[in-house]
């Protein structure tokens, strides 16, 4: 699952004009997590709840469809390479974040967020 995530997770580095191969891997990611995630639940017994490989699943569902729906709305308003957020680092200076590379952090953030959060809830 977190090889699978972290080719979901990278596609948004690609440039603009790959536009096929970026629709093609957020999809095929969620296809391999479907199938990763049945052949997980396949065997053990049902449980009345979710255990924390599902939640973490759900969140990877959840992760790859908002990558897919932001190459669709790339592909339509051509945001990308457009400076969405400046931020002020003490190293290096000035940072600025494209549209892509937020969604990047706010989807590796939102992993971590889960994977601690679902591990004591």
């Amino acid at each position: 699952m977190i090889v699978v995530m972290s080719i979901s997770i990278v596609a948004p580095s690609l440039g603009s004009r790959y536009y096929e191969a970026r629709l093609s891997i957020p999809s095929a990611s969620m296809l391999t997590l479907v199938f990763l995630h049945e052949s997980y639940r396949s065997d053990l017994p049902n449980f009345p709840y979710l255990t924390y490989l599902d939640k973490l699943y759900i969140y990877s569902y959840a992760a790859c469809l908002a990558i897919f729906i932001l190459f669709v709305l790339d592909s339509r308003n051509d945001w990308s390479d457009r400076p969405i957020l400046k931020i002020n680092l003490p190293i290096a200076g000035k940072k600025v974040l494209s549209f892509e590379q937020l969604a990047q952090v706010l989807c590796l953030l939102g992993m971590g967020a889960v994977a601690i959060l679902s591990w004591y809830f």
